[in-house]
């Protein structure tokens, strides 16, 4: 840490409490060039946040400073949900639905399949590659959000522009892993029937375990995607809806929870 921001420390410490630690978002908001930063007190021995401020070493403004309390939240909690969501899942391993995606086109190439079987076969291809797909879409939507948050970090302080240019970003992410996985939710049950033909077509399919094909039927894959679905919509209904009203409604929900935050933190701030 730089004397500037040991000094800054300094100055946010004045609002700490016995057994709390200081820590300073360094990304400042500016008004009127006048730099403002965000102060979080916490336990000691805990994760727990027991207060808040927004100091500047520029002004003692207060109403500046109040002024500047929503635009940190709302950047804040949407650089941290980025990162928290996208970071792990842009790094996901894809290894067994390549593999699996290889053994249904095998099979589907030789022509053996009729009627329904080869539908389910089609259907259980094309869902595993769109998951493909999409997961290169996440890397570039991951991409272009972590360029935004570098070039902040990079000069040191957020503007409204970048809020607003950030916050689709943490509602894309969260589309696109819906997108992979509410298909494979819906037909789920196709893996059933793979796995239960699994011998009778073993000599046209590129060889893959048993447990490879018996982890993707209902039995064992349903409940971990539907609990993975009611995460992403949370408390939103989302059934019977396209992607895009589904993108606006949880949008307006995040901007929704961000104002209520804002609210909250107030109650919690020791200064201005």
């Amino acid at each position: 840490m730089n004397m500037d921001n040991k000094a800054l420390l300094k100055l946010g410490q004045k609002h700490s409490k016995w057994l709390e630690s200081t820590n300073i978002n360094l990304n400042a908001y500016k008004i009127n060039n006048d730099s403002f930063f965000f102060v979080l007190y916490r336990g000691k021995w805990s994760t727990n946040i027991k207060g808040y401020a927004v100091i500047s070493p520029d002004t003692d403004d207060r109403e500046m400073a109040l002024k500047a309390l929503p635009p940190h939240v709302y950047y804040s909690v949407t650089e941290n949900n980025i990162k928290d969501g996208a970071e792990m899942r842009v790094n996901l391993d894809f290894t067994i639905q390549k593999k699996l995606i290889g053994y249904l086109k095998s099979i589907l190439d030789k022509g053996v399949l009729e009627g329904n079987n080869e539908k389910i076969y089609r259907r259980a291809y094309d869902t595993l590659n769109s998951m493909i797909e999409l997961q290169d879409e996440m890397v570039r939507v991951w991409n272009e959000a972590e360029q935004i948050m570098n070039y902040v970090d990079e000069k040191g302080y957020f503007t409204d522009e970048e809020i607003e240019r950030l916050i689709p970003y943490n509602i894309a992410i969260n589309l696109i892993q819906y997108k992979q996985l509410k298909p494979r939710y819906e037909y789920c049950n196709d893996f059933d029937v793979i796995y239960q033909n699994r011998n009778s077509v073993k000599q046209y399919g590129t060889p893959i375990p048993d447990r490879m094909l018996k982890e993707m039927t209902s039995a064992v894959a349903e409940g971990e995607l539907e609990r993975s679905l009611d995460y992403l919509a949370g408390n939103t209904v989302v059934n019977n809806y396209s992607y895009d009203e589904i993108y606006d409604k949880w949008l307006a929900k995040f901007r929704r929870n961000l104002d209520e935050l804002v609210e909250k933190d107030k109650k919690q701030l020791r200064f201005p």
